[in-house]
């Protein structure tokens, strides 16, 4: 670690899958992709400084879990010479995205494009590399525009906080741009069936034209955040089959991206780049709690009414509600047997990851984190300006903050069994991660100060 002369690199390439594959996000899709509107891109930004590189990668996918990013990791550092541990994978979190994780009911993952992908991951940080130059970087802060709510009541918190990120070659040239905003990609919605990057994608490219950069958004504390577009649909699957679709759902991506990009480059055209940058990285693993499992009498009674209730569904023509009937019957059969022959996990291995990039220090959360942790993360790194990254490194499923328990709802008592788990995080298990994070940043940054 040390503060000297700066030097970046980027690149960008396109990762939108075939046509067909299948996509995420929703158990109500009627099936696989028929069309791409938007393309699917990944962006490497390489820094480094008094010798350290680091790595971030920017995807616009639904998430990609431990296995994959630890093999990219392995691969750029062989191939490229960055450690492994200095290299970030975060992803928009798109639910018009290829399937790329484990998800009961969401999508088949397709093997062959998924190894496909990490080649193409561990070759745009080569590209990046191979673009490495004198630079400066510089952060600056604003608010989202309007657009963005708290998903599961009216009054709840919000993290409005909208970061960017400018590097810029060391004689004044655009080289990249990162935005941090921490709301759903969800404008699109389950009958969607078009490859989109929903209002990132718009985000970026509208950024692109206003910068000459590339740029990548990175999404934020998004776990109880939605676009306000879907604002009056409901998150459960069974209760959001019953409602119409958002209207316009590409227009208002569009709309909402288009209002992040303009204030993205107000802040961006405020910001002035420093030639002299701290670069470094750190990370801590933790095993997060979960609550207890249901128990043996509890999954039986909960696998025969699922089953009853998928014979109902499929007599009835199938559709949505058959859909999510097979995942959670499935979800209670495999449970059961692990509750059976006691090998039901009690915790959740999770990353917390830390890279300082200067003035600003990105902080990697593998899941899909409340807002008013988000905003804990940021209280406890002060004075430093901090991007929290979710879906970074993996994604363990939703991360609520203690408070929020006690309104249970889809986030809590439900989601938890699609990724597979037996039950929900336990409610310290946030706190948990805004621990790590405080230590994280407190002792990787502390030569800055």
């Amino acid at each position: 670690m040390g503060v000297g002369q700066l030097k970046a690199g980027a690149a960008q390439i396109d990762i939108t899958p075939p046509v067909g594959i299948a996509l995420t996000g929703y158990i109500a899709r009627d099936g696989p992709s028929v069309g791409v509107h938007d393309p699917l891109r990944a962006t490497a930004i390489v820094l480094e400084s008094s010798g350290v590189q680091v790595a971030v990668i920017a995807c616009d996918l639904l998430a990609l879990d431990a296995e994959t990013v630890a093999a990219v990791r392995a691969s750029i550092e062989r191939t490229a010479g960055i450690p492994a541990q200095h290299v970030m994978i975060a992803a928009t979190h798109t639910h018009s995205g290829p399937a790329t994780i484990f998800l009961h009911g969401c999508g088949e993952v397709d093997q062959r494009w998924m190894a496909a992908l990490q080649r193409q991951l561990v070759a745009l940080v080569g590209q990046a590399l191979a673009t490495l130059q004198p630079a400066a970087v510089g952060s600056g802060r604003s608010w989202v525009p309007p657009g963005i709510a708290n998903r599961r009541r009216a009054d709840g918190p919000l993290d409005r906080e909208l970061g960017v990120l400018r590097i810029d070659s060391a004689d004044g040239r655009a080289l990249a741009v990162l935005v941090n905003v921490g709301c759903h990609a969800t404008v699109l919605g389950g009958e969607n069936r078009l490859i989109s990057a929903d209002y990132p994608g718009y985000a970026a490219r509208a950024l692109a034209r206003g910068t000459g950069a590339l740029v990548a958004c990175i999404t934020g504390a998004a776990g109880d955040v939605n676009p306000l577009a879907r604002q009056q649909r409901p998150v459960s699957p069974l209760a959001a089959a019953s409602s119409p679709p958002v209207a316009d759902g590409f227009a208002q991506a569009e709309q909402l991206g288009e209002a992040v990009a303009a204030e993205a480059l107000r802040v961006w055209n405020t910001i002035t780049p420093s030639q002299q940058a701290n670069i470094w990285a750190a990370h801590e693993t933790l095993a997060l709690p979960m609550l207890p499992p249901p128990d043996a009498p509890t999954l039986v009674r909960a696998a025969d009414e699922h089953c009853r209730l998928l014979g109902e569904a499929q007599a009835a023509g199938g559709g949505v509600a058959a859909r999510v009937h097979a995942a959670m019957l499935a979800w209670a059969q495999a449970t059961l047997q692990q509750v059976e022959a006691g090998a039901a996990p009690r915790t959740v291995v999770a990353e917390v990851q830390t890279v300082g990039l200067g003035p600003l220090v990105l902080v990697g959360v593998p899941g899909e984190l409340f807002s008013t942790l988000g905003t804990c993360i940021r209280a406890a790194a002060a004075p430093r300006q901090v991007f929290v990254c979710a879906y970074t490194n993996d994604d363990i499923g939703y991360i609520p903050s203690r408070d929020e328990y006690a309104h249970g709802g889809y986030e809590i008592l439900e989601a938890y069994r699609y990724y597979g788990y037996p039950a929900a995080l336990a409610p310290e298990a946030g706190e948990m991660i805004v621990a790590a994070a405080a230590r994280l940043v407190q002792s990787g940054g502390a030569q800055q100060l």
